[in-house]
This record gives C-alpha cells, sequence and structure tokens, in this order.
C-alpha cells in the first residue's frame, strides 16, 4: 500500500528542519527574535519522520515479516543500509573536510578524526555524549537512530502482526506506548543540560518508542479500510485534513509560545502527529489530491538526501554569501531562499541519478 500524500508531508516537515538550521545566518536582532519565537522548531519535524517511517514499514512489510526468518531479516537490513549509508559517507568525510580546511589546528584535526571513525557504524547514539552523538555533520545522530531501528524494525513488524486482526489490541499498545513515551519527557527535561538528559530525549529507547507507535498505528489503519469515494466520504476528509494541517502550523510555528509546559507540549505534539499520519494515510480529501500532484512526489523521494546535504550546504554557503548580499532583513531572506532552492534541486539531482542509470542498465542488459 503507497499513500502519495506521504511525500507532500515529507516535503513539507524536512524543509522545517531546514529553517531551523538556518537560524544562525539571521544576524539581525528584529529577525531573529522572530524567527526562534515562531520557525525555530526543528525537533518538530524529526519525530514526525521516525513515526512515518514505523508506519510505513509496516504498510510494506507486513506480509512479509510476519514469519521472521534469518533471510527475511537480513534481506530488510541490507536494502535499509544500501538505502542510507552511501550518502551518510559521502556527507560525512565532506564535511570532516570543510571542517579540517577552516581549522587545521592539530588538536582540531583530532577530535574531528575521533568524532568522523566513531561516526562510520553509525552507532553514536548508543554513547550518552552530545559532543560524540553529533559527529561532524549536525543530522547524523538522527541516521544513527535510523540504523538502530531498522536493526530491530523485523522483530516490531514481526510482534504488530500477532495483533494485526484486533483494533481494540493495537490502541491497547498504542496508549502504553505513548504513557512510555511521556515517561521520558517527563524524567528528561528536568536535566537536559546534561549529557544524560540529552541522551534520553534524543535516545535509541525514546524514539523507538515513537517508531513503534507508527507501526502500531498503521495496523489500525489496515484494519480500517475505509473508501471515501463518496461525495460525503470526500467532503469528511477534507475538513479533517484542513482541520489537522491547520493544527499543525499552529503547533509548528506557536506551539512553544502557547504551551507554557515543554513536557505538555510534547505530549499533545505526539497526539497530533499520530492522527494526522492517519487522516492523511487514506488520501480522501482535498488537501489529498493537493499533495498526490507529481512535483511532490519527486521533492518527497529525495527527502533524504535533502536531510543529510542541508546542514553542510549551510555551513558552507550562507555565510559566504551574507558577505555578499548583506545581513538584513530582506538580504537573509534571499539567502535563505537561494539555498532551500538550491539544496533541493541537488537533493532531486542526487536521488535521479542512481534510478536513471539502474533504468540505463537494465535497457541495455535487455
Amino acid at each position: 500500500m503507497r499513500v502519495k500524500s506521504f511525500q507532500a508531508l515529507r516535503f513539507l516537515m524536512i524543509s522545517s528542519i531546514f529553517l531551523a538550521h538556518i537560524s544562525f545566518i539571521m544576524t539581525n536582532e528584529r529577525a531573529t527574535s522572530f524567527f526562534y519565537r515562531y520557525l525555530n522548531n526543528g525537533v518538530f519535524g524529526v519525530t514526525f519522520f521516525f513515526m512515518l517511517s514505523g508506519f510505513c514499514l509496516n504498510l510494506g512489510y507486513h506480509d512479509r515479516l510476519a514469519n521472521l526468518d534469518k533471510d527475511s531479516y537480513l534481506g530488510f537490513v541490507k536494502r535499509r543500509i544500501i538505502k542510507i549509508y552511501p550518502i551518510y559517507i559521502i556527507m560525512q568525510t565532506l564535511y570532516l573536510i570543510m571542517e579540517i580546511i577552516k581549522n587545521p589546528v592539530i588538536e582540531n584535526v583530532k577530535q574531528l578524526l575521533c568524532k568522523y571513525f566513531i561516526s562510520i557504524p553509525l552507532l553514536q547514539m548508543v554513547i550518552p555524549s552530545e559532543k560524540l552523538q553529533i559527529s561532524l555533520n549536525a543530522v547524523s545522530w538522527f541516521l544513527s537512530i535510523l540504523f538502530l531501528l531498522y536493526l530491530i524494525a523485523p522483530l516490531v513488524i514481526m510482534l504488530a502482526a500477532s495483533v494485526r486482526d484486533s483494533i481494540r489490541k493495537n490502541l491497547i499498545v498504542l496508549v502504553v506506548l505513548i504513557l512510555l513515551y511521556m515517561t521520558f519527557i517527563l524524567y528528561s527535561y528536568g536535566f537536559l543540560e546534561t549529557d544524560i538528559g540529552y541522551f534520553i530525549t534524543r535516545s535509541f529507547i525514546m524514539n523507538m518508542l515513537v517508531f513503534s507507535i507508527g507501526v502500531f498505528l498503521s495496523n489500525i489503519r489496515l484494519g480500517k479500510m475505509v473508501k471515501p469515494d463518496s461525495i460525503k466520504g470526500k467532503i469528511f476528509f477534507s475538513f479533517l485534513e484542513i482541520l489537522i494541517l491547520g493544527m499543525t502550523v499552529m503547533f509548528y510555528c506557536s506551539g512553544t509560545v502557547i504551551f507554557s509546559s515543554w513536557k505538555f507540549y510534547y505530549f499533545l505534539k505526539l497526539l497530533l502527529f499520530v492522527f494526522l499520519i492517519f487522516i492523511f494515510s487514506y488520501d480522501g480529501g482535498v488537501c489529498s489530491g493537493i499533495f498526490s500532484l507529481k512535483l511532490f512526489d519527486i521533492l518527497g523521494n529525495a527527502s533524504f538526501e535533502f536531510y543529510l546535504m542541508h546542514y553542510f550546504i549551510i555551513r558552507l554557503m550562507a555565510a559566504p554569501m551574507q558577505k555578499i548580499f548583506g545581513t538584513g532583513n530582506w538580504d537573509n531572506l534571499l539567502i535563505t531562499g537561494i539555498l532551500f532552492v538550491g539544496t533541493w534541486l541537488l537533493a532531486v539531482l542526487c536521488n535521479r541519478i542512481p534510478i536513471y542509470l539502474s533504468g540505463r542498465k537494465r535497457h541495455a542488459e535487455a
């Protein structure tokens, strides 16, 4: 089962992470204040991706991994690693070279090489140290978590298959997982500034809970095969999609302003993503129709490449571009737009080249 509108959601969420990471170029005090108040919320999109990953993997593999064996497990992990590792190691290497050129002092080079070699096996997120978890390319921690999730994903999907036919059991599991997630939030934000606090909030265990919520949510979706083909069905789903999108924008732009408690905000955000993914999984409303456009499909497919490239490109290009264009509000807006469009073009190119080459190879073999 393929949900077309998910590609547009990938594009929107990954774009929100870009906005958060480009915040450092906002040198004007007024612009900086506005940005940090309303747009600097990159973790918002990251949580969504972990849940969406669990949801989509279960939709795609619920039959093949229901009876897990060695070959199916190794085949799954191999396909996942092939997808994420080449571009990951390329970006880590480029980032290493860039940082060494910027500061070739021997002590700095030693630290960079240490971080580089620790990050190669994608296991840095099992180390309770913020300095080592954020290894070179700041987005590498996400890849480490994703890799660890891929190692246990077949087991989670196999367990989910055992309760797939019972919506009641899946709902119970969802409630338990959400309560466990909130337990981590409650007992970590009191000491977030410490390495252990940072480790807990970004840890594999916490994000595994979010991933597992996506898996069991997709079980409910598989059991609720509603077909919104009638006019009433389309109107109903259109209303739900507009409502949940509006709430998502509100949470992203002003959630931290409206809710004084981060803990309450994180709880509501998690519930928001549950409904956002579930509602759009039916592709039933007007928004889904727009989100199913070919453009969003192309951008959604390139979202992984965009995520790995964008921070490197910002660090490489933003400061030199400020020297050319200036540092005012409109200057920073222009730089943001150029880097945003340019990074997407490069990401799409990197995503399409292997597809093009594999197509030519099959054509030549035929």
